[in-house]
């Protein structure tokens, strides 16, 4: 059967998508260890100037319903004009699900109040926020993006997709909207249903091209690319981070919170995009003959 080995790796990488995305509930939303070093986090973006959260802030307002719906409308006209509507279509509607959910997650899942002694800091967060839709359509929004582009466009669009989702999904953390299990479960998530949307199309469309570019070419071109992607978008949030402001945290709160959060994050981004593309390797789903189409 075509594309049964990807397909099969795919369904893997939902399974472990599903699985960060109840352990990050569990253990950062669900212990009281786990919630105070949240709660840390968040309130350890303190370490900040002002000047750098709102920057972050105004950025992230621009991820608003119609820039969604932008990106879905992209999505299917790549799809469309690559001879395969379906496939955007398909990818759309992966977007729109993945934020459809972590709307609804947000609204049926309890967040018990265990690290008690930050809930008077917390400004309004003891309420539910698990998962973020910031990092949900981020994430969302590139894995989409993987399965419409030629496949020459994978490495390219994983770099600059990571990136960008790093930046948003840790983002906020930095601009005090999100604790940090909230864009880890974001994350994951938006990997769950896309890679379930890939999981279907492959097994409908799947087309490989000969060569060696079929088999991964520069292997080492993706993780490497993702990865300094990565310590791109954590050296922007981090760089303006000065100890000389510890003492502006409150009582109680551990410097490394913020910082560690921020790590965390951005690998979460780097690892989930970088393995989906990698699970993509030598597929084209928009291919429909031999010679190719756009960007082949």
């Amino acid at each position: 059967m075509a594309g049964a080995p990807t397909s099969r790796q795919l369904a893997a990488y939902i399974g472990s998508c599903l699985a960060v995305l109840v352990i990050a509930y569990l253990l950062l939303d669900g212990t009281v260890a786990g919630q105070a070093w949240s709660d840390q986090a968040y309130l350890g973006s303190a370490l900040q100037p002002v000047h750098a959260s709102r920057s972050v802030n105004w950025a992230l307002q621009w991820i608003t319903p119609p820039s969604v719906a932008l990106v879905c409308g992209v999505l299917i006209a790549v799809g469309t004009v690559r001879h395969r509507p379906m496939v955007g279509v398909t990818a759309a509607l992966g977007l729109g699900l993945a934020v459809v959910l972590a709307e609804v997650l947000r609204t049926v899942l309890p967040h018990p109040d265990l690290a008690t002694g930050f809930e008077s800091l917390m400004g309004g967060k003891v309420y539910q926020t698990f998962p973020s839709g910031h990092a949900t359509i981020a994430t969302a929004a590139t894995l989409g993006l993987l399965l419409v582009v030629p496949r020459t466009w994978h490495t390219p669009v994983a770099v600059l997709g990571t990136l960008a989702t790093a930046l948003v999904a840790a983002g906020t953390v930095a601009a005090h909207w999100h604790r940090p299990a909230d864009p880890v479960g974001g994350i994951a998530l938006a990997g769950a249903i896309q890679a379930t949307c890939a999981w279907i199309l492959v097994r409908r469309y799947d087309s490989r091209a000969d060569g060696p570019g079929a088999r991964g070419g520069r292997r080492w071109a993706l993780p490497v690319g993702c990865l300094v992607a990565a310590v791109l978008a954590m050296a922007y949030l981090l760089s303006d981070v000065r100890l000389a402001r510890v003492s502006m945290l409150p009582a109680g709160v551990h410097p490394g919170a913020f910082p560690s959060a921020i790590v965390l994050i951005v690998l979460a981004s780097a690892v989930a995009i970088s393995a989906f593309t990698r699970l993509l390797r030598g597929v084209d789903l928009c291919r429909t003959n031999p010679i190719g189409r756009i960007g082949e």
